[in-house]
């Protein structure tokens, strides 16, 4: 661990600039942000605070009584570093997802549960929806679940940042650097403008120079992929919804409810083929298209984060206060200088005594190199972590498993419980290959955007993939009719195909990182840190 610098006595200074032949003057202020902060000023706010009523707390609105949100802690769990560009609602979808899917395995199992022993009203259509909506009840509202039990106290800067009192704004801007050694996490919600903005770039440095093993304590959350994994969470939830349809229409076929040969029948299976296209068409002809679009978008933000971070100036980052010529566009007050604040921090966390600016010059070199590979190596080729995907995918198979354990205890086709519960293992791999191939549409319309259309990509990528994924469910059908539904090698072997076939690609897209990770303690951050036995 990399010793904290000893802090200097705070300098005041006065800036006084000339623009346009008139002269503009900032009212004298502290030098540079402090590294401690009074405890009496460290303060945290719930999470669940933050993120109720749609994240309003987010907003850029201001309100003078939001502060007493806040509370006096001794540490914060986690630090939200975000830019106030992005749109609110992207940035509440990265908390939940994950206890939502915990939870909605548990209604799984005590769904199933009851359906072995007969005691579900409803039978596996109660046990369905009630995983549903066991997933979005703990989606929306984990966080204020949690609070009875703990609490998960996060930093905010307008909710734990006095906005009403300007005495204490001040002393909380001039603290932010204790803020972030207080912090136990770093979340990064990250988007296009984040580093682009001065005091996010701050942020990361001030957090990750107090030593090793604050960069293991980094997460990386592109605020804009939340909402396309819950697109497709929803889309995967019509289709299966089709499926578990057609499972019924053929249970209704076998007990002779419905009988295929009789003409009069066939207005039935219309209804049904209508009732299918009536629930599939929203995901086909609108939360596809709207997904494959924002996620070519977001994948093109993040090839650029590359070239956004290799070319990074911190003199050339923005703040509110320059933006806004040093003055409140409402009380007409002065305003401290955000980035002189930020620049005189910088020189005394990355001394460099060759040129007048020689620290901004080492601090951009610090971010071109070392944090660019950091970044690279947790956000890897774009795709969201693999718990995210998972999380967001388990509503819809957790949903058809328990119509898969009610056939089996009430089984009309003459099958085996263990065929049934055999067949459900076909499923999984043909969700998560469908949001892989999804992913590689991301990237390749990321990169053909601006010289092939991509009204064209998209059709032709489909046209692609749905055979494929076709094909490899029809091998597993023709397996399972022709050899019986009960544990037969060949029926065994062909899920083994299927799972493999999905496995390929993930190992591809995740196993690097997880290699990666084991390796960044031995590599990344002696070299990031060994400047710092200079810092006085």
């Amino acid at each position: 661990m990399v010793p904290q610098p000893q802090e200097p006595e705070p300098l005041v200074e006065m800036d006084v600039r000339v623009e346009e032949g008139r002269k503009s003057r900032c009212r004298p202020s502290i030098s540079s942000l402090a590294s401690e902060i009074d405890p009496e000023l460290l303060r945290a706010v719930p999470l669940d605070v933050c993120l109720q009523s749609c994240g309003r707390h987010w907003s850029t609105r201001r309100a003078a009584d939001d502060y007493n949100l806040s509370q006096r802690v001794e540490m914060i769990d986690s630090f939200l570093s975000h830019d106030w560009k992005t749109k609110r609602w992207l940035k509440l979808l990265y908390f939940n997802s994950v206890p939502a899917a915990w939870a909605s395995l548990i209604a799984c199992i005590l769904s199933c549960v009851l359906i072995i022993f007969g005691s579900l009203p409803g039978g596996w259509l109660t046990g369905t929806l009630l995983t549903h909506a066991t997933f979005w009840l703990f989606f929306a509202f984990w966080q204020r679940i949690r609070g009875l039990v703990k609490k998960n106290m996060v930093f905010l800067d307008r909710l734990c940042i006095a906005q009403h009192d300007e005495q204490l704004k001040k002393s909380g801007i001039l603290g932010l650097g204790g803020f972030l050694s207080k912090s136990r996490r770093l979340v990064v919600l990250w988007s296009p403008h984040y580093f682009t903005r001065l005091w996010t770039a701050f942020e990361i440095a001030g957090f990750l120079r107090h030593g090793e093993k604050r960069a293991s304590n980094v997460e990386f959350a592109p605020a804009g992929m939340g909402p396309l994994i819950l697109c497709f969470s929803i889309f995967e939830a019509l289709l299966v919804a089709c499926f578990q349809g057609l499972i019924v229409q053929d249970v209704q076929v076998r007990l002779g409810e419905i009988d295929p040969f009789l003409e009069q029948q066939e207005d039935r299976y219309w209804d049904f083929i209508v009732a299918v296209l009536i629930v599939a068409a929203p995901a086909l002809v609108l939360i596809i298209p709207v997904s494959l679009y924002f996620g070519t978008v977001q994948m093109q933000a993040l090839l650029k984060l590359k070239e956004q971070l290799g070319g990074f100036k911190i003199r050339d980052s923005q703040c509110s206060c320059c933006d806004m010529d040093h003055c409140h566009p409402e009380t007409g007050e002065e305003l401290l200088c955000d980035r002189q604040l930020v620049f005189q921090t910088l020189k005394r966390w990355f001394p460099d005594e060759t040129t007048p600016e020689g620290h901004l010059d080492k601090f951009d070199e610090m971010v071109r190199t070392q944090l660019r590979g950091f970044v690279k190596e947790i956000l890897g080729s774009g795709a969201p972590h693999f718990r995210y995907v998972v999380a967001n995918c388990a509503p819809p198979l957790l949903g058809i498993f328990c119509q898969y354990v009610y056939m089996a205890v009430n089984d009309p086709f003459g099958w085996t419980a263990e065929g049934w519960m055999i067949g459900w293992f076909q499923v999984p791999p043909l969700v998560f290959l469908a949001f892989w191939e999804m992913l590689l549409c991301w990237r390749i319309g990321a990169r053909l955007r601006h010289r092939v259309p991509l009204w064209i990509v998209f059709p032709v990528l489909m046209f692609i993939f749905v055979p494929l994924n076709n094909l490899l469910w029809f091998q597993y059908a023709v397996m399972k009719y022709t050899f019986g539904h009960d544990f037969q090698w060949p029926v065994v072997g062909s899920l083994a195909l299927m799972w493999f076939v999905v496995a390929l690609p993930y190992l591809w897209e995740y196993s690097p990182v997880i290699c990666r990770a084991s390796k960044r303690g031995a590599r990344f951050r002696p070299a990031l840190w060994r400047s710092e036995s200079n810092i006085k």
